[in-house]
C-alpha cells in the first residue's frame, strides 16, 4: 500500500511498489544494516532517491520512523529486523537458483506446504515468490521486501488474516474466489492448490494464507474483510462512501454527464457553459473522478457479486437495469453503482449500451445478443416486434434496421433482398424458374401476406438478380435452388473433379466435367451441368476462376473459346470433330462448329464436315497455289460466267489437270476443294457454298435464295421451284440444269426435272459397290458412256426409282463426283444427254 507520507502528485513511476511503505521500510532497514546508525536527514534522502520523489510529508513520516530504534547518533535497527535481514539474504541467494527451476516443480513444492496447519513460513514463502518472479519478473529488491516484511510483520499479519477469515459471513461460503480476487496470480495459486470457494479458503491455515497473500497482503486482507457482513446490509453505504470520496465539483460533473439524479445527460460543452469552465477542463475533471472511482471499485467486487446473485433467477443469463433499480430502490445509488460496475475489472459486468448486468464467466454480450438474434432470425415483422420486452426491443433497434416502410426489421448487414429470397426458399424448395410469371405472382402474394406491404420496385427480373447474388445456384437452365436445399457433393467426388480440371487446364467446360462424371452425378440428382456448376463452384480452390460456362486455371488466363482454338492449332496435320469432342467432353457440337467457322479466316480448311486441317500444315506449295488460281480464272473465261460451283471446278480439274489435283493433297472432293479455295483466296472471290463468284452481287443473287429454299425440302421439281419464284416475285433461274448440278451435294436427280434428298434414295454401301464394280467393267472396254446409246440399266442395282439417264447422271454427280466426270450434250435440262468419263 502506498505510504501516506508520499504526496500523490509525486507518483510518476509505473512500478508502484517503490512507494509502498513496507518496501520502503525494508529498503531503509537494509541501508541502516549496511551503514550503521544514521540521521533522519540521511533516511529521508534514501527514501526520496529510491522512490524518486521530491518531498516527504513530515508529520506522517514520524509514524514510519517510530518503527526504528533511536540513538544519540540517529536511528538503528532492533534485533528482530537484523535477524530478518539475515534470513532475507539467504532468501535472495536461494531465489536466484529457484528461478531456474520449472514452474510446475515450484508449484508442487508450494502445494506440499499449503494446507498444513503449522509450517515454517520462511521455507514455504520462497516458492511462491519464485513463481511470481518467473511470471512477472519484478525487480529482485521487490521480492526481498516481500520476504522481509512477511517475517518482520509475522504476528500482526497473523492476527489480521485470522480476524478476517474468522469474520467471514456464512452467506459467502459458496462464492467462488474469482468473485472476490481479480488478481490472476492469486487465481492461479488457488487453482493449483484446489482452493475454489470461500469455504475452501477459510479451511486453510493462517500461515498458508500469509504465504499466498504475501505479494500484496494489505490489499488482499482488505478484499477479504468485505466478507465480514452480508453485503445487503452495507452495499448502499459502501457505494455512497465511494461516491463521497470525490469532491463536490467532481460529483457535480459526473452527475451531469451521467444523469445520476434525474437521468438527464449533458455534453461537455453544456456542462462547461453551466459551470463556467472550458470543455477541456470539464473533461479533465470527469476523467480524474472516473479514474478514482474505478481504482477503488475493486473493493466493491463482492458487492457486485452479491447483488447479482441476489437478483438473478435460475436459467437467466442477465439482469436488466429495471430489475436492478427495483431491487436497490434508490435511483442515485443504483446509477452510481452501475456506473462504477461498468468500469470494473471483476467477473460481474455491466453493459451501458444494453443496460444489463451479467456474469462474464457464464456468458458475454455477444452471446446474449446472438441468442436473441438466433431466436428471432434475420427478419422480424412488426407484429412480433410489438410482443418483445423493452430489453429485446433495444437489441432489435441496435442490431436490426427498419425496412419496407418501417414494417419489417432486418438484421444489419443483411440486404433487403433477403425478404423475397426467404419466401423463394420456403415456396420453391425444388427450384424457382426466373421466367415463370405464375411463380413470381405466387411469391408476390406470399410477400404481401407476411409483411403486410409490397415493394413496387420488385419485379420478376429483379428477383432473378436477387437469386444470382444470394446463396442460390442454378439447378437447371433458368431455375434456381437454395444451396441449403441443394445437393451436397461428396468430398471424394469433388476431389476427383478438381483433379480432372487440373489435368485438362487451362480452361475446362462445365459440360465436359458433367459428361465425364455423369454416371456418378445422376444418382445424386444432378442431371445437368448448370446444377453441377452451382454445387462445385463454392468448393473449388482459390486459384480456379469460374466463368459462365467454364473454369480457368493457371497464371495465364485464356477463355473457353481460346482454349478450343489453341487445341485445334496444336495439331500438325488433320484433326476431326471427334478429336474435339473427346478433348472437350459434353460440349455441344454447335459450340465446336462455331469455333471451326471462326477459324475459317485463319486458314482452316474443312476437308469434310468432320475433318479439318490448317492451310499452313497442308503441305501445298506456292506453285500449286498459283496454278490453281490461274486454273479457276481460265475456267471463268472459258465458260463466260461470273459464278462457278466448286463441283464444276473439281470435275474440270479432275478431268483436265489430274497432276495439279494430286498435288492439292488435302482435296478429295468438291467440298474440300471449296474450303481450300476459300482459305487460299479469301479476299479474291466471294463465297456461298458451293458457289464461288467473282463479284458480291453474283454470290448473293436470287439463285442463292432459291437454292436455300430447295435445300429445306425433301423433294422438288421445276414446277415447285417456279411457284416459289412467282410467290416471291423473283426473276427466273439462270439455268435449271446448272441449278440441279449445284444441288447435287444433298439431292439426287431422278428424272428430267426432279430431285430427292439423297438419304431417301436408300443407296447404301452395298449398292454403291455393285454400281462401281459394274462401271469398272464397262470402262475396262469403253472410253466413255453416252446416255444416248447406253442400254445397261437392267444391270444396275435395284432402287426405289426406275433407272433412266437422269437417275444415272444424278447418282454419279451425288455419290461418285470424285471418280467420274459428266459432260452435258446441251445446256437445256430437257434436251441434254450425258457423256460419262472416268477420272484417271
Amino acid at each position: 500500500m502506498i505510504s501516506d507520507f508520499i504526496y500523490s502528485n509525486d507518483i510518476t513511476d509505473s512500478s508502484l511498489y517503490f512507494y509502498d511503505e513496507d518496501f520502503l521500510f525494508y529498503y531503509v532497514c537494509k541501508k541502516l544494516n549496511e551503514n550503521g546508525p544514521s540521521s533522519i536527514y540521511e533516511i529521508k534522502k534514501w527514501i526520496t532517491e529510491r522512490a524518486k520523489i521530491s518531498n516527504i510529508n513530515n508529520s506522517r513520516f514520524n509514524h514510519f520512523i517510530s518503527k526504528l530504534k533511536p540513538s544519540g547518533d540517529g536511528y538503528y535497527l532492533f534485533e528482530k529486523e537484523i535477524s530478518c535481514l539475515e534470513l532475507t539474504k539467504q532468501f535472495e541467494s536461494n531465489l536466484f537458483f529457484m528461478c531456474w527451476d520449472k514452474k510446475d516443480d515450484l508449484y508442487k513444492s508450494l502445494c506440499s506446504f499449503i494446507g498444513q496447519r503449522q509450517f515454517n513460513i520462511s521455507r514455504a514463502l520462497p516458492y511462491l515468490l519464485a513463481i511470481h518472479k518467473i511470471e512477472y519478473n519484478y525487480d529482485d529488491e521487490f521480492y526481498s521486501s516481500c520476504y522481509f516484511n512477511a517475517l518482520q510483520n509475522y504476528n500482526s499479519n497473523y492476527l489480521k488474516i485470522d480476524s478476517s477469515v474468522s469474520n467471514i459471513a456464512d452467506c459467502y461460503q459458496n462464492f467462488t474466489l474469482d468473485f472476490i480476487f481479480a488478481d490472476k496470480f492469486l487465481s492461479d495459486i488457488f487453482f493449483a492448490n484446489g482452493i475454489n470457494t470461500v469455504k475452501d479458503l477459510s479451511e486453510l491455515s493462517v500461515e498458508s494464507l500469509m504465504v499466498i497473500f504475501s505479494v500484496n497482503l494489505d490489499e488482499n486482507i482488505k478484499l477479504l474483510s468485505q466478507l465480514s457482513t452480508n453485503f445487503s446490509f452495507t452495499y448502499k453505504k459502501k457505494v455512497m462512501d465511494l461516491y463521497n470520496s470525490l469532491d463536490d465539483r467532481q460529483k457535480e460533473i459526473l452527475d451531469l454527464r451521467n444523469g445520476f439524479v434525474d437521468g438527464k445527460k449533458y455534453v461537455l460543452e453544456e456542462i462547461g457553459a453551466k459551470l463556467n469552465l472550458t470543455r477541456e477542463r470539464v473533461r479533465q475533471i470527469e476523467t480524474r473522478a472516473t479514474e478514482k472511482l474505478c481504482k477503488d471499485s475493486k473493493y466493491l467486487i463482492i458487492t457486485f457479486a452479491g447483488l447479482y446473485f441476489s437478483i438473478i433467477k435460475s436459467g437467466q443469463k442477465y439482469i436488466t437495469k429495471n430489475r436492478i433499480d427495483e431491487y436497490v430502490n434508490d435511483s442515485l445509488i443504483s446509477n452510481i453503482l452501475l456506473f462504477v460496475l461498468s468500469y470494473s475489472e471483476g467477473i460481474i459486468k455491466y453493459d451501458t449500451d444494453l443496460e444489463i448486468m451479467y456474469n462474464s464467466n457464464v456468458t458475454s454480450i455477444n452471446e446474449i445478443v446472438e441468442e436473441i438474434v438466433d431466436a428471432y432470425g434475420e427478419i422480424i415483422i412488426q407484429d412480433d416486434f410489438n410482443c418483445l420486452d423493452e430489453f429485446e426491443k433495444k437489441i432489435v433497434k441496435q442490431k436490426y434496421r427498419a425496412v419496407v416502410d418501417d414494417t419489417v426489421y432486418l438484421l444489419r448487414g443483411i440486404p433487403e433482398r433477403k425478404l423475397m429470397v426467404t419466401i423463394i426458399e420456403d415456396l420453391f424448395p425444388h427450384g424457382y424458374h426466373i421466367s415463370d410469371e405464375k411463380s413470381f405472382e405466387e411469391a408476390k402474394n406470399e410477400y404481401v401476406r407476411r409483411y403486410k406491404v409490397w415493394n413496387d420496385n420488385i419485379d420478376s427480373r429483379i428477383v432473378a438478380t436477387y437469386l444470382e447474388r444470394d446463396n442460390f445456384c442454378q439447378c437447371d437452365k433458368g431455375t434456381y435452388i437454395s444451396r441449403s436445399l441443394g445437393v451436397k457433393i461428396p468430398s471424394s467426388l469433388l476431389d476427383r473433379i478438381i483433379n480432372y480440371i487440373t489435368i485438362n487446364q487451362p480452361s475446362v467446360f462445365y459440360e465436359s466435367i458433367y459428361t465425364h462424371f455423369k454416371t456418378e452425378l445422376m444418382p445424386l440428382g444432378v442431371n445437368n451441368y448448370y446444377y453441377l456448376k452451382g454445387i462445385i463452384d463454392p468448393n473449388l480452390p482459390d486459384e480456379f476462376h469460374t466463368k459462365r460456362n467454364y473454369i480457368q486455371t493457371g497464371t495465364v488466363k485464356i477463355s473457353s473459346s481460346e482454349s478450343i482454338i489453341q487445341f485445334m492449332q496444336s495439331f500438325n496435320t488433320y484433326f476431326t470433330l471427334d478429336d474435339l469432342k473427346n478433348r472437350f467432353e459434353g460440349v455441344k457440337d454447335y459450340t465446336l462448329y462455331n469455333m471451326l467457322y471462326y477459324e475459317l479466316d485463319n486458314g482452316l480448311v474443312w476437308v469434310s464436315s468432320k475433318k479439318f486441317i490448317y492451310l499452313n500444315k497442308s503441305g501445298i506449295g506456292d506453285a500449286e497455289k498459283t496454278k490453281l488460281n490461274e486454273f479457276i480464272h481460265d475456267l471463268y473465261k472459258s465458260l463466260n460466267t461470273k459464278v462457278l460451283s466448286s463441283r464444276k471446278i473439281y470435275s474440270r480439274l479432275a478431268f483436265t489437270n489430274r497432276e495439279l489435283l494430286n498435288k492439292l493433297n488435302i482435296v478429295n472432293d468438291q467440298f474440300s476443294l471449296f474450303s481450300l479455295i476459300r482459305a487460299l483466296y479469301k479476299d479474291e472471290f466471294y463465297y456461298n457454298r458451293p458457289i464461288i463468284a467473282i463479284d458480291e452481287e453474283s454470290c448473293n443473287s436470287q439463285d442463292i435464295l432459291i437454292r436455300d429454299y430447295a435445300s429445306k425440302l425433301e423433294k422438288f421439281n421445276l414446277n415447285i421451284i417456279k411457284n416459289y419464284i412467282s410467290r416471291l416475285q423473283l426473276r427466273g433461274l439462270y439455268s435449271y440444269l446448272d441449278f440441279m448440278e449445284d444441288m447435287s451435294d444433298e439431292f439426287v436427280q431422278i428424272n428430267m426435272d426432279t430431285m430427292v434428298k439423297k438419304e431417301l434414295l436408300c443407296f447404301d454401301e452395298v449398292k454403291r459397290k455393285e454400281f462401281i464394280d459394274l462401271f469398272d467393267l464397262i470402262f475396262a472396254k469403253f472410253e466413255y458412256v453416252d446416255t444416248r446409246t447406253f442400254n445397261g440399266y437392267a444391270m444396275l442395282p435395284n432402287l426405289e426409282y426406275k433407272w433412266n439417264k437422269y437417275l444415272l447422271a444424278g447418282v454419279i454427280r451425288t455419290f461418285f463426283s470424285n471418280q467420274f466426270e459428266i459432260q452435258n450434250t446441251d445446256n437445256m435440262y430437257n434436251q441434254a444427254d450425258f457423256i460419262i468419263k472416268k477420272i484417271i
